[in-house]
């Protein structure tokens, strides 16, 4: 009520200071102690937030001391401890990126995670924590809308009231999120890595590349290595799309859900998987959803995803009706989409949102690591330390240790079977560098750069970007 009944005071003709009055009213409503500054100084650039907002008076008043202490020695304002920085904007204004890019200023100026954009009606909350570059990482709440509907949307509201509540920017709480967010994070990653390719001989593009060995190849132990690289890179392109729409129809799921067209032809959530899981479609509707995909259909509004991913002439053996039977289908579909069968039968889709974009990099990149060969005598998948490897009957029989050994698959004389040679990589040129390393280079390279000037007016080159997610 207090909200709705505060943004009823403003309207389009307020101006900044009413709507810094406002804001300043409902920190404080919300046991934050706000400083309205007037001018500031970090590291000899003027720089004036609208509103710093401290965990109480006492800490609020300690930072006045220092303030003018630092105004006195012409030192920069002591930042340690503001929670958040906020600007203000009236709400007649319109230029968002530039009051974005402000926001963004004052952040790195004060070395600080976290910020609020408003202009009364529409807060933006922003988190630079995990963003050096690129787009801005923010979540947007329109209390003029929630107001109009009387707040009648609990869980947005309570987002809301707990994104700006202060408890979140103390006592840890922000870092236990983000500990429950990369522990979420690195059990999606590696589920996924197990069904796509870590697991060989049950992995998705194992069974994908085993059909087209068999149903254009009709198992020809003598085909050449050039086929067979030309298969598993077929093999990686139908797992990069598959996943790729699981990733986008999470990340985008309100958005494509009210898209009339892609519910209703594309969408693997709302249309395909159920036409599978009846038997009502199979492998050759999924051809058609590719190609929908890569051409677009200006009569259904729906735009052609551009870059070449679902070209239909870069994988013609994709293009076989009979490539996957329907069971096939419907056993990857699950793995993708739900990664088992408990999570589809509850229609629990996985949170592939969670993790990053650049996680599309990585795969393709460590895909590379995998090769495609015929067995010339019996081969047993082993997973021993850790890993699986590809040994021989007779190195099995030579290892005193044999009883420790579990034989996961046995390939025979002609099998195609798929198998890491990391030790190959150097054929490529293609290499994944860690995060801790990446992260330690960017930081390391442009956060100098960063306290006075935007992203964007940043430059930088990579001569090896690999994927470009660097």
């Amino acid at each position: 009520m207090y909200f709705k009944n505060k943004i009823q005071d403003i309207d389009k003709h307020s101006t900044e200071a009413e709507i810094e009055y406002l804001v300043s009213n409902i920190f404080e409503l919300l046991n934050y102690s706000c400083k309205q500054q007037k001018s500031g100084n970090i590291e000899g650039n003027k720089s004036r937030v609208d509103i710093l907002l401290f965990e109480n008076k006492q800490v609020k008043k300690e930072f006045e001391i220092k303030l003018e202490d630092a105004k006195r020695n012409r030192l920069p304002i002591p930042t340690d401890k503001i929670l958040l920085l906020i600007e203000v904007k009236k709400p007649s204004f319109g230029n968002w990126k530039e009051a974005e890019e402000q926001i963004y200023r004052y952040l790195n100026q004060y070395k600080k995670d976290y910020g609020i954009l408003t202009n009364g009606y529409k807060w933006r909350l922003y988190d630079k924590s995990k963003v050096f570059y690129g787009d801005k990482n923010y979540i947007e709440f329109n209390l003029e809308k929630m107001a109009e509907n009387d707040f009648e949307n609990q869980e947005e509201a309570a987002l809301f009231y707990y994104f700006i509540s202060k408890d979140r920017y103390l006592n840890n709480a922000i870092k236990r999120e983000n500990e429950e967010i990369i522990k979420d994070q690195n059990t999606i990653k590696k589920t996924l890595k197990e069904i796509l390719y870590e697991k060989p001989y049950d992995s998705i593009v194992f069974k994908i590349a085993k059909n087209i060995y068999i149903k254009e190849f009709h198992s020809n132990p003598n085909i050449t290595a050039e086929e067979l690289n030309k298969i598993l890179e077929e093999s990686i392109i139908f797992v990069l799309r598959i996943f790729f729409i699981a990733y986008i129809e999470d990340l985008f799921d309100e958005t494509l859900k009210n898209h009339i067209a892609y519910r209703t032809y594309v969408s693997f959530r709302y249309y395909f998987y159920d036409k599978v899981l009846n038997g009502d479609e199979g492998y050759g509707k999924l051809i058609k959803i590719f190609e929908l995909l890569d051409n677009g259909n200006e009569n259904f509004e729906f735009p052609m995803f551009n870059g070449g991913l679902f070209s239909k002439e870069k994988a013609r053996y994709l293009n076989n009706n009979e490539l996957l039977s329907k069971d096939e289908l419907k056993e990857i579909l699950v793995k993708v989409f739900f990664f088992d069968r408990e999570n589809a039968l509850n229609q629990k889709f996985v949170q592939y949102s969670k993790i990053d974009l650049k996680s599309f990099g990585e795969l393709y990149e460590t895909l590379l690591e995998y090769d495609l060969r015929i067995a010339e005598n019996t081969l047993h998948h082993i997973f021993k330390n850790g890993t699986y490897c590809i040994q021989t009957d007779e190195m099995i029989s030579l290892k005193k240790e044999k009883d420790l050994n579990k034989t996961y698959f046995t390939y025979y004389r002609g099998d195609i079977y798929l198998t890491s040679r990391s030790l190959d990589r150097k054929k490529s040129g293609a290499y994944y560098t860690p995060d801790d390393l990446t992260e330690f280079m960017v930081v390391s390279a442009i956060e100098e750069q960063l306290k006075n000037k935007s992203p964007l007016d940043l430059k930088i080159i990579d001569n090896s970007c690999g994927s470009g997610h660097f």
